[in-house]
């Protein structure tokens, strides 16, 4: 069957990402686990010793970590892998680094292929909806980057699974958090949602308590990253929510304005990413790109231009468009805080730090 290009690019990426891996382990004279020996680590997840299932998942997450697709890809084929980890997190009497540790694991897993990540995704997306929930930022925040990661695979029906499990709304109330490592992490899954094209986004934006929790992120965050991507999702917004009478255009107009003259210079990347955004709408259709040259008798176009750039390239990427934004957003193993064995959840430690 013809694949379509992205997909081949996809393939080709995920190779290449792979081969790397594999050469890295070769220097460091590193061996994968076996089938086998993965299956005797499933083994000790299920022990009733909490010590020996901590060890075992500090074990895998390690193996994950070093090569994301041989072993994820083996694990997800040994009989209720996932499932056991699942079960970890469902019992009310685990103690919270076992509770961290299984979910840092299901996050490495959400790294592999789009084999595990649907895996991962039928077996523990509807628990996923439940952790956020939990009182324990660390747990809510493991949570929403799990979903962010899996909906952020090539394959859309692993978006599209999550979606008809309900994930996206509730993932949306985070937005409303006092923390705002969990504000962004909820930003960049609903976002990872809207550029998956699963999302009825028109629906998504008639609800009014979303929208005004991503205007409130533009206007008061003092995160860059935070600010960029809330740009991003009320792009989407607003291009599905009949946005585009009269009054309607020109609100596009002024938040735009508004984005570009942040005075402090820290925002550069943030202009940067309001240009693209610019592209991709002006790129949508015909009727947007006269509207933007029309608009305010076109003084807008040049001052966002003479504000916005910082080379002659910039100014050339309004008028090609199409522009996509470049960064994946998704979690890696980087970003994912690592804790002392004999760490303890206490008052002062619920806030994940990445």
């Amino acid at each position: 069957m013809l694949k379509s290009t992205e997909a081949r690019l996809n393939e080709t990426n995920a190779y290449r990402a792979q081969r790397r891996a594999d050469s890295l382990l070769e220097r460091r004279g590193i061996e994968p686990p076996s089938s086998q020996e993965l299956s005797a680590l499933v083994g000790s997840l299920r022990s009733s010793n909490k010590d020996e299932a901590y060890n075992a998942l500090c074990q895998l997450c390690t193996q994950l970590s070093e090569s994301p697709d041989i072993v994820s890809s083996r694990f997800v084929t040994i009989s209720n892998s996932v499932y056991t980890v699942v079960g970890l997190l469902t019992k009310s009497n685990e103690d919270g680094r076992v509770w961290i540790k299984a979910l840092d694991l299901l996050v490495l897993l959400s790294l592999g292929t789009s084999y595990v990540c649907r895996t991962v995704a039928r077996l523990a997306g509807a628990y996923a909806l439940h952790w956020t929930f939990c009182e324990l930022l660390h747990i809510v925040w493991r949570a929403v980057v799990l979903v962010g990661n899996l909906a952020g695979d090539a394959d859309a029906r692993v978006a599209k699974l999550l979606v008809k499990q309900g994930v996206v709304s509730q993932v949306a109330l985070l937005l409303h958090h006092d923390d705002d490592q969990m504000v962004e992490a909820s930003l960049r899954a609903i976002l990872i949602f809207l550029n998956s094209g699963t999302v009825d986004v028109n629906c998504f934006a008639q609800e009014g308590r979303t929208v005004r929790a991503v205007r409130l992120v533009m206007l008061r965050s003092t995160s860059k990253s935070q600010r960029c991507i809330a740009a991003f999702i009320y792009f989407h917004l607003m291009c599905f929510e009949s946005w585009f009478s009269p009054c309607g255009t020109s609100n596009f107009w002024n938040f735009f304005l508004f984005s570009i003259s942040w005075p402090n210079h820290s925002f550069a990347s943030l202009k940067k990413e309001t240009l693209w955004v610019l592209c991709n709408f002006t790129a949508a259709a015909t009727d947007y790109s006269v509207a933007l040259l029309t608009f305010e008798d076109g003084s807008f176009l040049v001052d966002t231009l003479s504000n916005v750039a910082n080379r002659p390239l910039d100014a050339v990427y309004v008028e090609n468009g199409a522009l996509q934004m470049r960064d994946d957003l998704r979690w890696t193993a980087a970003d994912i805080p690592v804790f002392a064995s004999g760490w303890l959840i206490t008052k002062s430690s619920l806030v994940p730090t990445h």
